[in-house]
């Protein structure tokens, strides 16, 4: 038998470097750079709120993308090209014009 150890161990004084938000600061960094902003939303992650805002950012983002104008500042966090049908069946998205994902 074979496993992980998903632990974070601590060293004396790291519990304050943790509990003061490094880890919530990387997010929020990352969030920033990915999506092109930061918003309070962002602040709780398990949030419908959050959920569905970087969602809409991401379906903005990929609109932004497929789109004819270039735009060098397109944040590069890209809901992915397909639909998923109720049944499970995946295809390529109605947003893919030639019904393929579409190459830079």
């Amino acid at each position: 038998s074979s496993g992980i150890n998903a632990e974070w161990p601590l060293r004396p004084g790291e519990d304050a470097l943790i509990s003061e938000g490094h880890v919530q600061g990387l997010r929020k960094g990352l969030w920033s750079e990915h999506l092109g902003r930061y918003e309070e939303v962002f602040d709780n992650p398990a949030s419908l709120a959050c959920v569905k805002r970087v969602l809409e950012l991401a379906d903005d983002n990929w609109s932004s993308y497929i789109s004819d104008n270039i735009d060098e500042t397109t944040p590069h966090l890209l809901s992915y090209p397909i639909d998923v049908s109720v049944d499970g069946d995946v295809t390529p998205s109605s947003t893919c014009r030639s019904g393929y994902f579409p190459d830079t």
